[in-house]
Parts: structure tokens; C-alpha cells; sequence
């Protein structure tokens, strides 16, 4: 089993700007307003394995780029990932929008997912989020071929 650490990085698509108004829940549980959420672009992960008795283990670093994203929204204990509220597909080109006001009753949350990982972050999303929206080029297999553009706003 691996213990996975994320430490979120600057990627190469000039989202430093925006990482600063992308920020964690308050101690409160309350979130913080943000008028522009991004995921990162790449974050570094260390994999920490657990060692068997005898062994002694070396901490790994590497560094992992966007897969994807999703909405989820939290209610009374239990989660779940919303569908998108609409859908344009034009040759290859996804964009995937949500629009969040019919899901107020519950908390609702930004998932950003990375490949070649099962690690992930995620962000609450304040009530002044209206909503998120994802960008990318599709193989045959609707997987992302390129880096989604995540935004919500």
C-alpha cells in the first residue's frame, strides 16, 4: 500500500496567478469566496511505501499532470459526483459545464484528479460559485488527450 503526499505546484500553463484565490475551507468548515478556481495544473507526489518488517523504504518524488475534474457534492454524510448539466462534443473538442444553484442543498466540492496516481485535491466551492466548467480534446474512448482546462467561477 502506498501513502500518498501531495504538494501542489506551478504547472507550465501560468496558473500561479490563480492558485492563490483557490483556497482550502477555514477552520470554521466555511469556505472562502473566490471569483476564479483552477486546478493545478501538475502537482508532486511522494510515494512513501510501507515497508515489511526487515525493510527499510526511500521516499519517492515525481511529479503528475491533470486528468480531469469533477463536481461533487456532500450531503448528509454521504458524497457523489454530479453529472455535467450540458455537453458539446464538436469533433474531438469536450466541454462539459455545470451550472451549481440547483445543488445548494448540500455542500458542493471541485475533485481534481491526476494521472498515473489515484491522489487527488479537492476545494469547497462558496455559494458565489455559479459554475464550473471543463475544456479537452477526446480519443475514441472520450478520455482526455490533452491537459482539460478547469475552471469555476
Amino acid at each position: 500500500m502506498r501513502i500518498y503526499v501531495i504538494v501542489a505546484v506551478v504547472g507550465l500553463c501560468g496558473l500561479g496567478s490563480y492558485l492563490s484565490t483557490a483556497q482550502a475551507p477555514t477552520k470554521t468548515g466555511r469556505s472562502v469566496p473566490e471569483s476564479l478556481i483552477q486546478c493545478p495544473a501538475e502537482i508532486t507526489i511522494l510515494d512513501t511505501p510501507e515497508s515489511p518488517a526487515g525493510w527499510e523504504h526511500r521516499v519517492g518524488r515525481r511529479k503528475v499532470t491533470l486528468r480531469g475534474a469533477s463536481i461533487i457534492q456532500q450531503r448528509d454524510n454521504l458524497e457523489g459526483d454530479l453529472a455535467p448539466s450540458t455537453e458539446d462534443v464538436k469533433g474531438t473538442a469536450v466541454k462539459q459545464e455545470w451550472r451549481l444553484a440547483p445543488y445548494r442543498d448540500g455542500k458542493l466540492m471541485l475533485r481534481c484528479y491526476y494521472r498515473q496516481t489515484d491522489a487527488s485535491l479537492t476545494v469547497r466551492l462558496s455559494n458565489d460559485v455559479e459554475r464550473c466548467s471543463v475544456s479537452f480534446h477526446a480519443n475514441a474512448k472520450g478520455q482526455p488527450t490533452d491537459t482539460p482546462q478547469i475552471s469555476c467561477k
